[in-house]
């Protein structure tokens, strides 16, 4: 919070977000009252979906009420209907609304003023997790001590790279705060990972640095893949693309978020990313994942994409051969 030159009162240091996911709702909502995700993909969330018991270890008596997670889809170009999905979750009397912004794993983002929109115009609980915003500029971690249903969530294994330590924490307003204290385990965190959160934050200007460096990876990802020229295939059903040669099809702004029909020499999607990923729509997708994760290059699958973290221009330009291999047997 500190370094995002915040001060807040509300924050709380968390081990996993899972946990925070789990107090908040449990200590904001009834069990009967089913939280609500926005995501085409979202996975992360699946794990609500769980007994009063897996998330308050002992509460017998709740062991079997259950959350059923409900999913709000998102548009055809995965960007987000905000008036929409205000009216419907009145219309539901949704009490809770998870999503990731910039969004895991399109890499879209919604601006910050359509987000306040969204919690505003919204009466339960809104929970933000901003694990990729490091990478963007649209944060509303300023905003919840005059949100008083929001809850943004942070952590150090993105940007910062401390994924084994499990550190991350949440931010919200006196009341919210009260609420996830009272909930929360006591040890919910240990001070050996505490410790080293402390002292790799307080190196401003290296992490700054690294930062900056991981833009420009990305976008040179970004920028490759778009110009990749692919061998010719019918397109997307799903985007209604007609059978074309050449690059990646790089979706441009609808309004104020990332989305967008640019036609350019292809069949491909290149989401126009917020985050240190690029999500593209690929054909065979499967082929390629499985191909790549033979030549010792993991991605992420989902049916018909791929989500790619940008690496060093090295690791970029070794990738690039192999789809080209793939594609044109080259050597």
């Amino acid at each position: 919070v500190t370094q995002q030159n915040t001060t807040q009162e509300g924050k709380m240091l968390k081990s996993l977000k899972d946990a925070v996911y789990h107090e908040g709702i449990g200590s904001w909502i009834a069990p009967q009252n089913d939280p609500y995700a926005l995501d085409n993909f979202q996975q992360a969330y699946n794990n609500l979906s769980v007994s009063r018991a897996d998330i308050f270890p002992g509460t017998r008596a709740l062991s079997a009420t259950h959350y059923a997670l409900k999913i709000f889809p998102k548009n055809e170009d995965f960007t987000v209907d905000i008036d929409g999905l205000v009216n419907y979750c009145k219309e539901v009397r949704a009490k809770a609304l998870i999503f990731s912004n910039p969004c895991n794993p399109t890499s879209l983002g919604i601006p910050r003023e359509e987000v306040l929109k969204i919690i505003r115009g919204f009466d339960g609980l809104v929970i933000v997790d901003e694990a990729y915003m490091d990478f963007w500029t649209q944060s509303v971690l300023d905003s919840v001590n005059d949100c008083e249903n929001l809850i943004v969530l942070k952590t150090c294994s993105k940007f910062i790279g401390l994924a084994a330590v499990r550190l991350g924490f949440a931010v919200s307003g006196k009341t919210v705060t009260n609420a996830l204290k009272a909930a929360k385990s006591p040890y919910n965190t240990d001070s050996i990972s505490q410790l080293i959160g402390e002292t790799v934050l307080r190196e401003k200007d290296y992490l700054n640095a690294q930062k900056e460096k991981i833009l420009k990876d990305t976008q040179y990802l970004y920028g490759q893949l778009c110009g990749l020229k692919v061998p010719e295939f019918a397109g997307s059903q799903r985007f209604g693309e007609e059978k074309r040669n050449g690059g990646l099809k790089v979706p441009e702004f609808a309004g104020n978020q990332s989305s967008g029909e640019e036609k350019r020499n292809g069949g491909l999607k290149v989401c126009r990313t917020r985050a240190n990923f690029v999500f593209v729509e690929m054909p065979n997708s499967g082929e390629i994942y499985r191909y790549l994760l033979k030549n010792g290059i993991a991605v992420r699958h989902f049916d018909g994409f791929l989500r790619i973290c940008a690496g060093t221009e090295t690791e970029i330009d070794v990738l690039l051969d192999r789809l080209k291999e793939l594609w044109y047997n080259e050597d």
